[in-house]
């Protein structure tokens, strides 16, 4: 997560996921930059004369998973740095509309920010783990009321524009009986 305002990359994060309690932010960096540039070269996205940023070796991997890295490491720094950011992001989400495959529960403009910040905070990986159990993010309270109505007990009310979403099924946004 790179920080506009300190003009650097902040690691808390990473590091608390990565068990890499012991490295500081500016060798995490270094690694960064050399595994991103490692990626360009593999998948032949280097001009003529670009140089290494650092001379840390990291070891190549395949093409296609270089590929999904850099695209995956482009799309977060677009979420992060462009469009959370921008000064029109409110106006915006709430042009959301709702789709036929989205799972009925959606709230068109809310859950569509919250998925960007949990994107942006969490990554794209896991986030059924991640973005789901959140508890800065409302998508906790689905999981919550969906488990509490399998158990039998009724889901309380929800700030979630005051009332308890429908019980679907998470993974495939089915809806589920009530029993």
């Amino acid at each position: 997560e790179f920080s506009r305002a300190a003009g650097r990359f902040r690691w808390d994060r990473f590091r608390e996921q990565a068990r890499l309690d012991r490295k500081p932010d500016e060798s995490l960096t270094e690694y960064f930059h050399a595994f991103y540039f490692m990626c360009q070269r593999v998948c032949g996205k280097l001009k003529p004369g670009d140089l290494p940023p650092n001379m840390i070796f990291v070891e190549p991997i395949t093409e296609e998973r270089a590929s999904r890295c850099l695209a995956r490491i482009d799309l977060l720094n677009k979420i992060r740095q462009d469009i959370l950011m921008h000064p029109q992001l409110e106006d915006r989400v709430k042009l959301c509309q709702h789709s036929y495959d989205m799972p009925s529960w959606w709230i068109c403009g809310q859950h569509d920010k919250e998925l960007l910040i949990g994107a942006a905070r969490h990554g794209v990986a896991k986030t059924d783990f991640n973005i789901l159990r959140d508890k800065t993010l409302s998508f906790h309270l689905v999981l919550e009321n969906s488990l509490r109505t399998l158990r039998g007990h009724p889901a309380p009310m929800t700030p979630v524009q005051g009332a308890a979403p429908p019980l679907v099924d998470l993974m495939t946004s089915t809806p589920l009986a009530r029993h």
